[in-house]
Parts: C-alpha cells; structure tokens; sequence
C-alpha cells in the first residue's frame, strides 16, 4: 500500500492531535492508526488498480471481524465478496467526491501507460 507523503500525513496528524484535544479520542485514535508510524518519502509507482484492490483487501479485513465476533455457522464468501464490491465503489466514489477528485484523474503516483511521457500531462 502507497503511505502518504509528509506533507498531508503531518497535517491529518495535527488533526488527529486537535481531535483528541476536543475529547474526540475515537476520531483521533482511528486517524493515527489509520496513517501509520511514518510518511513516504519517495515518490514509488501506484496504480489506481492497485488502490482498488488494497480497499477491497481491507474491506474483507473489517468482514473477517464480523465473521468472527458473529460466529456464524456458514459464509458465503461469493455472497460477502459480491457486498465488498458494491461497498468499496459506493465507498471510494463518496470519498472523491468529498476529497474533491476524480477517479478519472491520474494520480501523481500512477504508473505511466507503455509509449506514455511523463511529461504528456502538462
């Protein structure tokens, strides 16, 4: 997975830190651990492909939690798999809009397509 670059990943950290200073621990908490223990701080190829399969990889992590704290007889992992991909597109959809982007915009990270110019986006 991409880590974010320094500095975005200082400033959610600031907000983490004023979050827990208004008593907003949950919210603080969740966005340090979500952030991790360090920045990225070289500029490494990913694909929007590749982010697409990390939120559906982590989507079936929150799953796999379910399924263990309901101890269910069965899982029709299809079933779940089918409900992952409707959630992470609903989900990242919602989330552009709010960060204020299009999928459809190439990511500064995004691998260059094969003949493709790094400087073709100028």
């Amino acid at each position: 997975m991409s880590k974010l670059d320094t500095v975005i990943y200082n400033k959610l950290l600031l907000q983490a830190e004023e979050a827990n200073d208004q008593g907003m621990v949950k919210l603080a908490n969740s966005i340090t651990e979500a952030v991790g223990p360090e920045s990225k701080e070289n500029n490494e190829q990913y694909s929007y492909a590749s982010l697409q399969d990390d939120i559906h990889t982590d989507i079936w992590k929150i799953a796999a939690k379910l399924i263990a704290y309901y101890n269910p007889d069965s899982v029709d992992a299809l079933k779940v798999n089918e409900d992952i991909i409707t959630l992470a597109e609903k989900m990242t959809n919602e989330l552009e809009l709010t960060l204020g982007v299009e999928k459809v915009v190439r990511g500064p990270f995004e691998p260059s397509l094969p003949g493709e110019s790094k400087w073709s986006d100028i």
